[in-house]
């Protein structure tokens, strides 16, 4: 199965490999900004903390919600909050 922008949500929730790695190939570039903006005086931290927000992505994929807000927005929040907690 192709995972597209219409389906990764559903088969993220699924548990599908490869929708993880469609978010991982469609929304790294944001979730690596964040991090590097929000731990930019940890450099050493920030890959790790890359690998628990993409972790926390796929265990609790269930808790996006589309009608409360867009994916990015919701992988951000994540982002950012991890962040928060390695700093």
């Amino acid at each position: 199965m192709k995972i597209t922008e219409e389906n990764f949500i559903k088969q993220l929730k699924n548990k599908n490999e490869k929708a993880m790695e469609y978010v991982i190939t469609t929304y790294g570039w944001l979730v690596k900004s964040i991090v590097s903006a929000k731990l930019k005086l940890l450099p050493n931290d920030q890959e790790d903390c890359m690998n628990e927000i993409f972790w926390a992505v796929w265990i609790h994929a269930d808790c996006y919600h589309k009608e409360k807000g867009s994916f990015a927005n919701w992988i951000a929040g994540v982002a950012k909050y991890k962040c928060i907690d390695y700093y």
